[in-house]
């Protein structure tokens, strides 16, 4: 019987870190300031009765956000981090969404 678990886990980095607590919030800001235009896409009701156009502009939009400097910064924090401390992944909780989980008939 084929199965899936969900897993969520996080990375204990301890006091080794990749980047400082301040410059990791500062892009974290910046980076929600970028993300601004896809959120906006996001709510737009031309989704409703333009769903092609809409994706088009939202994919567009995820594009130029992913290409932003502070989208980038984070993304290689978190990249650099895992990769470094993967040692110390910790496990804390396991089929926490029910669409994950397999009933056989």
């Amino acid at each position: 019987m084929p199965g899936l678990f969900a897993l969520d886990a996080m990375i204990d980095v301890g006091e080794d870190r990749i980047a400082d607590d301040d410059y990791l919030e500062s892009e974290l800001d910046k980076a929600s300031i970028a993300f601004e235009k896809p959120r906006k896409v996001k709510t737009d009701e031309k989704r409703l009765s333009d769903f092609q156009s809409w994706n088009k502009e939202l994919e567009a939009t995820f594009h130029d956000y992913m290409s932003t400097e502070p989208y980038n910064n984070v993304k290689n924090i978190i990249e650099e981090s895992v990769e470094k401390d993967k040692q110390f992944i910790v496990f804390h909780e396991a089929n926490s969404c029910p669409e994950f989980w397999n009933i056989p008939d």
